[in-house]
């Protein structure tokens, strides 16, 4: 979890800590959400059914892309 914290951090220094969830559970749940992914991959995520597997997965998907951007149809 202080993995993918760290990621989003080095991403946007400003992005606000206490705005996530401390639950690790949560937290993964809430990466899956927050991330500009296409929906086929977020619902692969989703059903991974370990927290601490979606979280490495998430970090995985995080550190292998240089941008994200959001797509509007």
């Amino acid at each position: 979890m202080s993995l993918v914290k760290r990621e989003l951090q080095s991403w946007n220094e400003t992005f606000s800590m206490e705005s996530m969830p401390h639950d690790p559970i949560a937290f993964s749940y809430w990466v899956v959400s927050s991330l500009p992914l296409e929906d086929s991959t977020k619902l692969t995520l989703l059903a991974v059914n370990s927290a601490i597997q979606r979280l490495r997965a998430e970090l995985h998907i995080m550190r292998a892309v240089r941008w994200l951007a959001c797509l509007f149809v």
